[in-house]
């Protein structure tokens, strides 16, 4: 199956959950909602999860409530999450965020950057993030 069908699968299946040993991609970086499913119902279901953003963290849960598995206990999920919903919800769940201001201010000099010299360098930028385990 290729990469777009793939992601677009994720998308229409509101996945954006990754188990961390389990992926269909090559570059490991999509995930397979299937395998997700599969992996969850074995007798040996993965340890932990890696959401890529709010929107997979809440298929998780679900996927993971469905298996009867409490996460923080029996699954560990970690997820980027700029929107801060991950602190409104009811579990333990490791958060990876970026300060949005931060990414808002550097895209804005870039920007001015560019148009000041449209033929200039690319920009490399780098910023960066926080880490909560929730623990």
């Amino acid at each position: 199956m290729a990469t777009t069908s793939i992601y677009t699968s994720c998308i229409r299946n509101g996945w954006n959950a990754l188990p961390v040993e389990a992926t269909s991609s090559p570059d490991r970086s999509i995930p397979d909602p299937p395998e997700v499913v599969r992996r969850l119902a074995s007798s040996e279901p993965p340890t932990g999860l890696a959401c890529a953003n709010e929107r997979g963290l809440l298929g998780a849960l679900h996927a993971v409530g469905r298996r009867g598995l409490e996460p923080g206990r029996d699954v560990h999920i970690v997820t980027r999450d700029n929107t801060r919903l991950a602190r409104f919800l009811p579990v333990k769940v490791g958060v990876h965020s970026v300060d949005m201001a931060d990414v808002g201010h550097k895209l804005i000099k870039v920007l001015e950057s560019r148009i000041a010299n449209p033929l200039g360098p690319v920009a490399t930028i780098l910023l960066q993030g926080r880490f909560d385990p929730a623990e």
